[in-house]
């Protein structure tokens, strides 16, 4: 696997276990306050919600967070048969 995509899910199950941990909202609160105090992660935000909508990089990640959780349970499912 490319190393991006590596970082990029190691990123999200850190969010997802923050979730876990915070909930959503706290969270994605935490999320957006980091985004705010870093210059590449605001125009990275501004670029992509310009072209996609407001708010399209939550619905992103959620997207993306899902996907992990359902890869986990099929990785657990086929260490238990």
């Amino acid at each position: 696997m490319n190393r991006d995509i590596l970082n990029a899910v190691g990123v999200l199950t850190l969010v997802d276990n923050a979730i876990a941990k915070r909930g959503l909202e706290q969270t994605l609160a935490e999320i957006q306050s980091v985004v705010k105090q870093n210059r590449i992660a605001q125009r990275a935000t501004r670029s992509f919600e310009s072209e996609f909508g407001e708010n399209a990089l939550t619905s992103v990640w959620l997207d993306l967070l899902e996907r992990i959780r359902n890869v986990r349970e099929n990785i657990n499912e086929r260490k238990d048969i």
